[in-house]
């Protein structure tokens, strides 16, 4: 009973602070139920060179999954980009409130830390 409180009242503060984000025009799927990036609620975000971004996102498992890893990909332009996240990648490492395997409809907590390189354009 504890362990629902503590989510419930984390999916309350996560979705108090909320960044407005679009679909992707080039990849289908469904958005996030949210997406926090921390000191952004209107894009475009500024994000910090040499340190890491940190993106909260809160979204439901398509389908049951052993593991998952995080693709970033940047988009300059006409050119699409493979965004390097090393470590970061491994999605089950970095989920608040539930661990791999992952069911079918659950609703989890993850926490995207991705550097910005200093090559990455300022927006």
């Amino acid at each position: 009973m504890l362990r629902l409180f503590i989510f419930l009242v984390t999916i309350l503060v996560v979705r108090s602070q909320t960044t407005a984000v679009n679909r992707c025009i080039i990849f289908s799927g469904d958005l996030p139920l949210n997406v926090y990036i921390e000191n952004c609620v209107t894009p475009p975000c500024h994000l910090p060179q040499l340190q890491d971004a940190v993106i909260n996102i809160v979204f439901r498992a398509p389908r049951t999954m052993q593991s998952m890893s995080t693709l970033a990909t940047a988009f300059l332009g006409i050119l699409v980009v493979p965004y390097p996240l090393g470590q970061n990648a491994i999605t089950c490492n970095f989920l608040q409130n539930s661990f791999c395997p992952i069911l079918e409809g659950e609703v989890l907590i993850y926490k995207l830390k991705m550097y910005i390189a200093p090559t990455f354009p300022v927006v």
